[in-house]
Protein backbone atom coordinates (compact mmCIF):
# COMPACT_ATOMS: atom_id res chain seq x y z
CA UNK A 1 0.00 0.00 0.00
CA UNK A 2 2.98 2.31 0.52
CA UNK A 3 3.37 3.28 -3.45
CA UNK A 4 -0.13 3.75 -3.79
CA UNK A 5 -0.36 5.83 -0.80
CA UNK A 6 1.99 8.56 -2.46
CA UNK A 7 -0.37 8.17 -5.60
CA UNK A 8 -3.57 9.10 -3.16
CA UNK A 9 -1.52 11.68 -0.67
CA UNK A 10 -0.81 13.44 -4.07
CA UNK A 11 -4.45 12.88 -6.01
CA UNK A 12 -6.27 14.57 -3.17
CA UNK A 13 -4.01 17.31 -2.38
CA UNK A 14 -3.36 18.74 -5.76
CA UNK A 15 -6.27 18.18 -7.58
CA UNK A 16 -9.18 20.90 -7.33
CA UNK A 17 -11.23 20.11 -10.35
CA UNK A 18 -14.14 17.96 -9.04
CA UNK A 19 -14.87 15.24 -11.86
CA UNK A 20 -10.93 14.71 -12.07
CA UNK A 21 -10.84 14.60 -8.38
CA UNK A 22 -13.76 12.23 -7.97
CA UNK A 23 -12.51 9.82 -10.86
CA UNK A 24 -9.15 9.66 -9.79
CA UNK A 25 -10.07 9.32 -6.17
CA UNK A 26 -12.08 6.55 -7.37
CA UNK A 27 -9.55 4.54 -9.35
CA UNK A 28 -7.04 4.66 -6.42
CA UNK A 29 -9.22 3.09 -4.39
CA UNK A 30 -9.89 0.23 -6.91
CA UNK A 31 -6.38 -0.12 -7.43
CA UNK A 32 -5.76 -0.61 -3.39
CA UNK A 33 -8.40 -3.08 -3.74
CA UNK A 34 -7.31 -4.76 -7.41
CA UNK A 35 -10.64 -5.01 -8.96
CA UNK A 36 -12.26 -2.97 -11.81
CA UNK A 37 -15.51 -1.85 -10.81
CA UNK A 38 -16.95 0.95 -8.44
CA UNK A 39 -19.24 3.90 -7.98
CA UNK A 40 -19.65 7.16 -6.13
CA UNK A 41 -22.60 8.29 -5.01
CA UNK A 42 -24.55 11.40 -3.05
CA UNK A 43 -28.03 11.96 -1.68
CA UNK A 44 -30.01 13.96 -3.47
CA UNK A 45 -34.04 15.12 -3.25
CA UNK A 46 -35.26 11.77 -4.96
CA UNK A 47 -32.67 9.66 -3.54
CA UNK A 48 -29.21 8.59 -4.10
CA UNK A 49 -27.59 9.99 -7.56
CA UNK A 50 -24.43 8.33 -9.29
CA UNK A 51 -21.43 10.79 -9.79
CA UNK A 52 -18.86 8.42 -10.68
CA UNK A 53 -18.64 5.03 -11.59
CA UNK A 54 -15.46 2.99 -13.14
CA UNK A 55 -15.30 -0.40 -14.99
CA UNK A 56 -17.25 -2.47 -17.47
CA UNK A 57 -20.45 -0.75 -18.25
CA UNK A 58 -19.96 2.14 -15.87
CA UNK A 59 -21.59 4.23 -18.39
CA UNK A 60 -25.17 2.70 -17.92
CA UNK A 61 -24.34 3.70 -14.21
CA UNK A 62 -23.31 7.57 -13.97
CA UNK A 63 -26.04 9.97 -13.67
CA UNK A 64 -28.56 7.09 -12.37
CA UNK A 65 -31.08 7.60 -9.18
CA UNK A 66 -31.85 5.03 -6.95
CA UNK A 67 -35.07 5.86 -5.42
CA UNK A 68 -34.78 6.49 -1.35
CA UNK A 69 -38.02 4.62 -1.07
CA UNK A 70 -36.04 1.14 -3.01
CA UNK A 71 -33.81 -0.76 -0.77
CA UNK A 72 -30.41 -0.06 -2.03
CA UNK A 73 -26.75 -0.70 -0.39
CA UNK A 74 -25.81 2.67 -1.04
CA UNK A 75 -28.85 3.93 0.61
CA UNK A 76 -28.31 2.05 3.78
CA UNK A 77 -24.60 3.15 4.08
CA UNK A 78 -26.01 6.39 3.93
CA UNK A 79 -28.43 6.51 6.52
CA UNK A 80 -26.86 4.49 8.81
CA UNK A 81 -23.56 6.13 8.18
CA UNK A 82 -21.52 3.12 8.70
CA UNK A 83 -19.29 0.20 6.02
CA UNK A 84 -21.00 -2.83 4.89
CA UNK A 85 -19.54 -5.59 3.19
CA UNK A 86 -22.69 -7.19 0.90
CA UNK A 87 -22.92 -10.26 -1.10
CA UNK A 88 -25.31 -8.52 -3.64
CA UNK A 89 -26.78 -12.20 -4.80
CA UNK A 90 -27.98 -12.76 -0.30
CA UNK A 91 -28.59 -9.36 0.54
CA UNK A 92 -32.08 -7.74 0.10
CA UNK A 93 -30.82 -4.42 0.16
CA UNK A 94 -29.26 -4.55 -2.83
CA UNK A 95 -30.59 -2.45 -5.96
CA UNK A 96 -30.61 -5.40 -8.32
CA UNK A 97 -32.43 -3.17 -11.62
CA UNK A 98 -29.01 -1.47 -12.06
CA UNK A 99 -27.26 -4.42 -12.78
CA UNK A 100 -30.34 -6.20 -14.45
CA UNK A 101 -28.85 -5.63 -17.84
CA UNK A 102 -25.01 -6.28 -16.91
CA UNK A 103 -23.44 -8.94 -18.26
CA UNK A 104 -21.17 -9.26 -15.59
CA UNK A 105 -22.82 -9.25 -11.57
CA UNK A 106 -20.93 -7.41 -9.07
CA UNK A 107 -20.11 -10.77 -6.21
CA UNK A 108 -18.95 -8.48 -3.30
CA UNK A 109 -19.59 -4.89 -2.44
CA UNK A 110 -17.88 -3.04 0.33
CA UNK A 111 -19.27 0.67 0.59
CA UNK A 112 -18.24 3.06 2.71
CA UNK A 113 -20.18 6.51 4.21
CA UNK A 114 -18.72 9.84 2.43
CA UNK A 115 -18.58 12.25 5.28
CA UNK A 116 -18.34 16.45 5.46
CA UNK A 117 -16.40 18.00 8.18
CA UNK A 118 -18.87 17.74 10.81
CA UNK A 119 -19.67 14.60 10.50
CA UNK A 120 -22.10 14.29 8.21
CA UNK A 121 -23.05 11.67 5.54
CA UNK A 122 -23.16 13.31 2.26
CA UNK A 123 -22.67 9.89 0.20
CA UNK A 124 -21.09 6.47 -0.09
CA UNK A 125 -18.22 4.92 -2.21
CA UNK A 126 -18.95 1.39 -3.74
CA UNK A 127 -16.27 -0.75 -4.27
CA UNK A 128 -17.12 -3.82 -6.30
CA UNK A 129 -15.76 -7.57 -7.31
CA UNK A 130 -16.93 -9.40 -10.33
CA UNK A 131 -14.97 -12.18 -9.86
CA UNK A 132 -16.14 -15.45 -9.03
CA UNK A 133 -16.44 -15.93 -5.43
CA UNK A 134 -15.36 -12.00 -4.67
CA UNK A 135 -12.09 -13.23 -3.71
CA UNK A 136 -10.07 -10.24 -5.10
CA UNK A 137 -11.39 -8.01 -2.40
CA UNK A 138 -9.09 -7.48 0.93
CA UNK A 139 -11.48 -8.29 4.06
CA UNK A 140 -8.90 -8.25 6.54
CA UNK A 141 -10.27 -6.26 9.87
CA UNK A 142 -7.27 -4.19 9.75
CA UNK A 143 -7.20 -3.47 5.88
CA UNK A 144 -10.84 -2.27 6.15
CA UNK A 145 -9.80 -0.04 9.33
CA UNK A 146 -6.96 1.53 7.15
CA UNK A 147 -9.03 1.91 3.96
CA UNK A 148 -11.87 3.37 6.01
CA UNK A 149 -9.63 5.84 7.55
CA UNK A 150 -8.51 6.54 3.33
CA UNK A 151 -11.86 6.96 2.72
CA UNK A 152 -12.61 9.39 5.42
CA UNK A 153 -9.50 11.75 4.09
CA UNK A 154 -10.57 11.20 0.43
CA UNK A 155 -14.01 12.12 1.23
CA UNK A 156 -12.96 15.17 2.86
CA UNK A 157 -10.96 16.28 -0.16
CA UNK A 158 -14.53 15.57 -2.42
CA UNK A 159 -16.17 17.08 -0.14
CA UNK A 160 -13.64 20.97 -0.30
CA UNK A 161 -13.48 20.38 -4.09
CA UNK A 162 -17.21 20.54 -4.28
CA UNK A 163 -17.37 23.40 -1.74
CA UNK A 164 -14.70 25.28 -4.22
CA UNK A 165 -16.60 24.51 -7.05
CA UNK A 166 -20.15 26.31 -5.18
CA UNK A 167 -17.38 29.34 -4.75
CA UNK A 168 -16.48 29.49 -8.24
CA UNK A 169 -20.01 29.68 -9.38
CA UNK A 170 -20.95 32.20 -6.78
CA UNK A 171 -17.83 34.49 -8.01
CA UNK A 172 -18.83 33.97 -11.43
CA UNK A 173 -22.58 34.92 -10.59
CA UNK A 174 -21.53 37.91 -8.54
CA UNK A 175 -19.24 39.11 -11.41
CA UNK A 176 -21.71 38.76 -13.95
CA UNK A 177 -24.28 40.80 -11.88
CA UNK A 178 -21.55 43.28 -11.80
CA UNK A 179 -21.24 43.39 -15.09
CA UNK A 180 -24.33 44.07 -15.59
CA UNK A 181 -24.82 46.66 -13.43
CA UNK A 182 -22.26 48.91 -15.54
Amino acid sequence: MPGASINLRKILSEELDTEKLHANFLMSLLELQKVERGSIWVKSQNGYLCIEAAGSQSEKIKGITIPADRPSIVGWVIENGKMTVSRPDQDARHFKDVEAQFDVKSTLILCFPLLLRDGTVYGAVQIIDTSTGGKRINLDEHYLHTLQEIVDIGSMALSNSLLHADQIRENLKLKQTIEAMR
